[in-house]
């Protein structure tokens, strides 16, 4: 699982793959089986577009800061976040980086 994926598990979107056995248009049915690969956010009943966590400050705003303040608290997440942005400006891969890395530590792998 790459790192976008584990970020967005994470925050609460989830995977789905569907396989189904269309129907021609002739009414047989065709041999061939399509899988559907879709992600659902976390309040979302319809597919969506799994957004880019190492590339985007909207969807970190988004979605993972808040997750991070209320999983590890306000002080820590925006201390980090700082230390983050003082060292290398405003970078969305590596405040994704940064959240994934207190994910990791409270799993126990870091």
């Amino acid at each position: 699982m790459d790192k976008n994926e584990v970020l967005a598990k994470w925050a609460g979107f989830s995977y789905h793959e569907e396989a189904e056995r269309p129907v021609s248009a002739w009414g047989d049915n065709s041999h061939e089986t399509y899988t559907f690969k879709y992600w659902l956010g976390p309040s979302d009943d319809e597919p969506i577009e799994l957004p880019d966590f190492l590339h985007s400050l909207d969807a970190l705003a988004k979605w993972l800061v808040p997750k991070a303040c209320y999983e590890y608290g306000d002080a820590i997440v925006y201390e980090l976040l700082a230390s983050v942005i003082a060292k290398v400006g405003l970078d969305a891969e590596a405040c994704a980086e940064a959240i994934l890395g207190l994910i990791r530590t409270e799993d126990g792998q870091g």
